[in-house]
């Protein structure tokens, strides 16, 4: 990624270069050495012969055109916006030592985590949907009854902990602290946002298999129960395990 960073930096300034070059020989300024060495112009002496003399100072950079200082403006701009590009692709934000791996650190990095994620309104919108599927058609009242139950038993207040135990138990903080890192980034808040699409596309692929296979595997499950069963002296029909504990007796 250095690399790439330094060649575009590298292109960069050597587009910069030639196009200062190209603007000043247009206002008939003489080229400006790297080193800034003294420009030198030509004259006589008092026999004739040429001689060469220091000219003034090179072009300061408060003299140079304002295409060019425009110019070298953004060029700056491009650096600042590669160097931000450069840090969301990298792997992590910070290196956490094993000194600093501790419980309530890793409960910091969780808590993010799910703030970033929005953990806690994807599940009161699960509850919600539930609860309007369940009590389709009941009064306002059961309807409210039913939601302030949920929030009493099944409330984030009641889930945030767990949730929290669960993600410090499995993670390590390096691990919290680049998934925090990724849900930070441009894909992971995209990630995030289009979640409850996500979810929401998922139950209706789940139930249209269901309905296009419950025949099917119904069909199936019915042949094989039937395959297991066999009839009773007396004429009635038991799962052939039962035969065999009665035939033990």
């Amino acid at each position: 990624m250095k690399i790439v960073l330094f060649s575009l930096l590298a292109a960069s300034l050597g587009f910069g270069a030639a196009q200062l070059l190209s603007s000043t020989n247009k206002h008939d300024v003489q080229p400006v050495g790297l080193n800034t060495e003294e420009k030198l112009t030509c004259s006589e002496d008092s026999d004739g012969n040429e001689i060469e003399k220091p000219k003034e100072d090179a072009l300061k950079e408060s003299e140079l055109p304002p295409s060019i200082v425009s110019l070298l403006q953004e060029k700056d701009a491009r650096i600042v916006k590669l160097e931000h590009e450069v840090a969301k692709l990298s792997p992590t934000s910070e290196t956490i030592g094993p000194e600093a791996d501790n419980p309530e650190y890793r409960e910091k990095l969780a808590a993010e985590i799910l703030d970033l994620t929005e953990t806690k309104d994807q599940i009161e919108d699960a509850f919600a949907a539930v609860g309007s599927t369940m009590f389709k058609g009941e009064s306002p009242e059961t309807k409210k009854y039913y939601s302030e139950l949920m929030q009493k038993y099944f409330g984030w207040d009641v889930l945030e902990k767990n949730f929290l135990k669960l993600y410090t138990d499995v993670y390590s903080a390096q691990e919290l602290s680049d998934i925090a890192h990724f849900y930070r980034s441009d894909v992971g808040l995209s990630m995030t946002k289009k979640q409850p699409e996500l979810m929401q596309k998922t139950m209706e692929m789940i139930q249209k298999i269901n309905q296009d296979r419950m025949p099917e595997f119904q069909r199936d499950l019915d042949a094989f129960m039937k395959s297991r069963t066999s009839k009773h002296r007396d004429g009635t029909v038991v799962p052939s395990e039962h035969k065999a504990t009665e035939s033990d007796g």
